[in-house]
C-alpha cells in the first residue's frame, strides 16, 4: 500500500483532520436496490452518496448480475465500476468523514482471460480536503487458478486516520511498466464493506477552522501581487 500526499498544504490539512471519530459504520450496499447509473448520476447507501464520474456506468450489483466476472468471495451486494469509470463518495449530510477500511476486487472484462497469479493493476483512492489531496494505491489481488479475482479486505492505515470532504475511487491497469487509468475499458473494480466514520461533534469546529486556514493559505499562494 502506497500513500502519497500532494503538496505541503495537503499534508497539513490531513494532519489537522486526524481527529477523534465517532459513529463509525460499515457501508455494505445491502440497504439499496440493485441499480446502475451513468456519468454524473448518484446512488445513496449507508448515509453516503456515490456519484459516477468520467465514465459510462457502474452501480450496486451482485454475483448473479455479473456472472462469471463476479468476485469469487462476495457476501451479497457491492458497488461495481466499469469501463475506466470512477466513483466519488461523499457524506450525504455534506460533512467530513474518514474511510478506515474496505474490501476491493478487480473485475475482468471476460471470464478466464487472465492466468493464475496475474496482477492486473491497482485501486487508487484519493481523499480531498481544503484544496489538497492524499492518495493511497492498493494492488489488486492476483488471479486464482481459474483466472478469477476475489475481494481483499484492507485497513487503510494513516489514510484512514484523516478526514476528507470527498473520496474518489478509480482503477489503473498495468501496461508496459506503468499503471494507466485509461485501460481501454479494462480498468474495472468492485468495492464493499466500507468502514467510514465522522468526527466527534466537538471536533467539527476545529476541522472547519483548519479548512478555512488551509483555503486562505492556498489563496495567498495563488493570487499574484498587484
Amino acid at each position: 500500500m502506497k500513500v502519497m500526499t500532494r503538496s505541503a498544504l495537503a499534508c497539513a490539512v490531513s494532519l489537522a483532520f486526524a481527529l477523534p471519530a465517532a459513529q463509525a459504520a460499515m457501508v455494505t450496499f445491502e440497504d439499496s436496490a440493485l441499480a446502475f447509473i451513468g456519468d454524473g448520476e448518484s446512488l445513496q447507501s449507508g448515509g453516503y452518496t456515490f456519484t459516477m464520474v468520467g465514465g459510462p456506468f457502474g452501480g450496486i450489483t451482485d454475483d448473479i448480475s455479473l456472472g462469471g466476472v463476479a468476485p469469487t468471495n462476495s457476501s451479497g451486494q457491492y458497488f461495481a465500476v466499469f469501463n475506466d469509470s470512477a466513483i466519488v463518495m461523499r457524506n450525504s449530510q455534506a460533512g467530513l468523514f474518514s474511510l478506515r477500511s474496505l474490501a476491493y476486487s478487480f473485475i475482468p472484462e471476460l471470464p478466464g482471460i487472465y492466468g493464475a497469479g496475474d496482477v492486473t493493476g491497482a485501486l487508487v483512492i484519493t481523499g480531498m480536503a481544503g484544496g489538497g489531496s492524499t492518495d493511497v494505491s492498493l494492488d489488486f489481488g492476483p488471479a486464482d487458478a481459474n483466472g478469477a479475482f476475489a475481494f481483499t479486505q484492507t485497513d487503510l492505515g494513516s489514510f484512514g486516520a484523516s478526514f476528507f470532504e470527498s473520496v474518489t475511487f478509480r482503477a489503473c491497469v498495468y501496461t508496459m511498466g506503468t499503471c494507466d487509468f485509461v485501460g481501454f475499458n479494462g480498468a474495472q473494480f468492485a468495492i464493499d464493506n466500507l468502514v467510514a466514520a465522522i468526527p466527534e461533534p466537538a471536533s467539527l469546529a476545529l476541522a472547519a477552522l483548519a479548512l478555512g486556514v488551509a483555503g486562505a493559505s492556498r489563496r495567498r499562494t495563488t493570487v499574484a501581487p498587484n
